[in-house]
């Protein structure tokens, strides 16, 4: 019953939302199944005011108040919708329906498998409420989580991920749909993005407790994880993963200490180091921007760029990919500024290519 009364909800949302941009719905019923067909309207603009409704409304359990509806706002109600009833706290019908109410909670919270399902989906952190995977434990579905903030090229996250958890198995490729046509037509950076997953995965993989074995047939690759004993959460890792970040800002000209250069040397042996002033780190620095001019240049590389750049945080924390202000060293009042003055066409011009070609100079 409650599924079926879901499933209206959702087709009226829908119709409403279609209409806030300028469609039409036609909804049609067969059997179990809906039919929505969607005609767009000429000349329609979009209906904020109707975006905003939808999204403000959400659950919300806390106690009520015990103030009554004032008259004009019920009588509005009834005016609008002819089979609605109201019934006011300290009416008999509301001392009803609060009474069976209240019977039917209290009858409900005493069977233990109404509690059990229940409990499978409360979430218990903000972490949890935004990254639950049905059926999958905990540690696995948090290692994938941080798995996902691996390094990558214009944030698109162009891995796909398939997770056999009964075989302990994730099977991971490309996704089309994701790759940089433009700037990156042969998949060089895209396969130095899944390099970058799989090497965050393991990593993130061991934080939990499990080891992996990663095995690479033709464009697709397995890893196999299996939990080792005895083991706790290595905070310290995630830590690190989570810390990893793009940030575009300007850099310190100050030179690398050589206590850390030396460290750095005898860890990684095949590792090389330019320090600013020298011939080799100008020569870099001049093919870089050689490069950073003509891309800059290439108005199919700045619509794919702006394809994939957000102008709110609204926009990021929606669709959760994609370069953010943040990533390219935006802050406070600055940030802001850019939200509100950059628009995707905007982004694809030349006063905005000119921005980035000034920002990598820094």
């Amino acid at each position: 019953r409650e599924a079926y009364i879901s499933l209206g909800c959702y087709i009226e949302t829908m119709s409403v939302a279609f209409g806030a941009y300028g469609y039409d719905t036609q909804v049609n019923y067969t059997d179990l199944t809906v039919n929505v067909t969607y005609q767009k309207r000429e000349n329609a603009t979009v209906d904020t005011a109707k975006l905003s409704l939808i999204d403000k409304r959400h659950t919300d359990k806390s106690a009520f108040s015990n103030s009554k509806i004032k008259q004009e706002t019920a009588s509005a109600l009834l005016d609008k919708y002819s089979a609605l009833s109201v019934y006011q706290n300290g009416d008999e019908n509301f001392a009803y329906i609060k009474r069976i109410s209240m019977d039917a909670v209290t009858v409900q919270s005493a069977n233990q498998a109404y509690r059990d399902e229940l409990a499978e989906w409360m979430r218990f952190s903000d972490k949890e409420a935004e990254n639950k995977l049905d059926g999958v434990e905990g540690d696995i579905q948090n290692a994938l989580w941080y798995s996902s903030i691996a390094a990558n090229s214009h944030n698109t996250q162009m891995w796909n991920v398939k997770l056999y958890s009964n075989e302990n198995r994730l099977q991971i490729s490309i996704d089309e749909s994701r790759v940089l046509n433009v700037v990156d037509s042969e998949k060089r950076e895209a396969y130095i993005s899944l390099g970058c997953y799989i090497e965050t995965m393991s990593v993130a993989f061991g934080a939990y407790g499990y080891d992996t074995q990663v095995n690479c047939h033709d464009m697709t690759v397995n890893v196999t994880y299996q939990k080792r004993d005895n083991t706790t959460v290595d905070t310290a890792k995630l830590s690190l993963i989570d810390k990893r970040h793009t940030d575009k800002s300007a850099f310190s000209n100050s030179k690398i200490k050589q206590e850390t250069i030396n460290s750095l040397l005898n860890k990684y042996s095949d590792l090389s180091v330019y320090q600013n002033g020298d011939e080799n780190f100008d020569y870099v620095k001049r093919i870089s921007m050689d490069a950073v001019t003509v891309q800059s240049a290439n108005q199919a590389y700045r619509d794919e760029l702006a394809e994939w750049m957000r102008f709110s945080d609204k926009e990021a924390a929606s669709k959760l990919d994609g370069i953010t202000a943040d990533m390219i060293g935006l802050k406070g009042i600055v940030k802001t500024f850019y939200y509100w003055t950059t628009t995707r066409e905007s982004a694809k011009r030349d006063k905005f290519a000119q921005q980035g070609i000034d920002t990598a100079k820094k």
